[in-house]
């Protein structure tokens, strides 16, 4: 599917680059796209040797050229920020029940790799001070706000715990705060207005939604943003553009040909091959 090294993987995780290198410089418009590496290089499948939203898949992310990662945050029972997408650990571990009934403790304990090749390896969900502490890129945290038969998610406690890791980091590197809950972000925006947050969306009509609320940006599933015309219906609230979770050579370039703002992606390699290509065929 796609060149994949585990050693590579080492190597970023070990953190050999300048901290939150950013979009490559130069005069093509390409390169002001930000790659973002969708829970590191995407879901757990059986082809993916680097399950999702684990240090191994961020370290990989890095190898492929992102310039972010993109990951979310769930509490645990005993409120730890755990890093997983579902609001129960059944899909991506080998355990059963709900992020919140389980301490940290426990969901350590759980094997993070199931169903994909380094199952039974020692991978593990890992906390965000873990990942904040394993990488020099930027960092994209998506803020999960989970209800029905698992405990709702407490929004307050979770954008205090979220603004509170992004003042304790140092290194300076770039934050966005995203999420599908508009209510969530503006707790987050209550508590430091001059967090960079980006409202998750499957339709480019709620900008009216995120311009109104004062955030930064929508992000929109990518099949909704085809063309220039749909990324300035977003401008002209105000608003960059952000489109998910894009893996496609062929809508990677229209992607930049549109100009929007950031691509995430389960295939970082794939958006760092496109932008070359984009730019050399546009005389860059």
């Amino acid at each position: 599917m796609k060149l994949l090294w585990l050693l590579g993987a080492v190597v970023a995780f070990l953190g050999c680059a300048d901290p939150d290198p950013g979009p490559p410089t130069g005069d093509c418009p390409a390169n002001a796209v930000t790659n973002a590496a969708h829970r590191g290089t995407g879901v757990n499948t059986a082809d993916n040797p680097f399950p999702e939203n684990t240090l191994e898949a961020f370290a990989q992310g890095k190898v492929e050229g992102a310039q972010m990662i993109e990951l979310d945050v769930v509490h645990s029972l005993d409120g730890a920020l755990m890093v997983i997408h579902d609001p129960t650990v059944d899909r991506t571990t080998d355990g059963t029940g709900c992020v919140g009934d389980l301490t940290e403790a426990e969901l350590k304990q759980l094997d993070a790799a199931v169903g994909t090749p380094l199952e039974g390896t020692g991978v593990t969900i890992p906390t965000l001070d873990e990942v904040l502490a394993s990488t020099d890129l930027g960092v994209n945290i998506e803020i999960k706000v989970h209800t029905g038969s698992c405990s709702t998610t407490d929004r307050a406690r979770a954008a205090a715990d979220v603004v509170a890791a992004i003042h304790a980091d140092t290194t300076g590197r770039r934050f966005v705060v995203s999420s599908f809950d508009a209510d969530v972000l503006s707790d987050v925006q209550d508590l430091d207005p001059s967090l960079y947050l980006g409202l998750l969306t499957l339709v480019p009509d709620d900008a009216a939604l995120a311009e109104s609320r004062g955030f930064d940006s929508l992000n929109v599933l990518s099949v909704n943003v085809r063309d220039a015309v749909d990324a300035d219906a977003i401008r002209a609230h105000g608003l960059d553009v952000v489109v998910w979770t894009e893996n496609d050579p062929v809508n990677i370039d229209n992607h930049f040909t549109t100009g929007v703002d950031m691509i995430i992606t389960d295939e970082p390699d794939r958006v760092e091959a496109g932008r070359v290509a984009w730019c050399e065929r546009n005389g860059y």
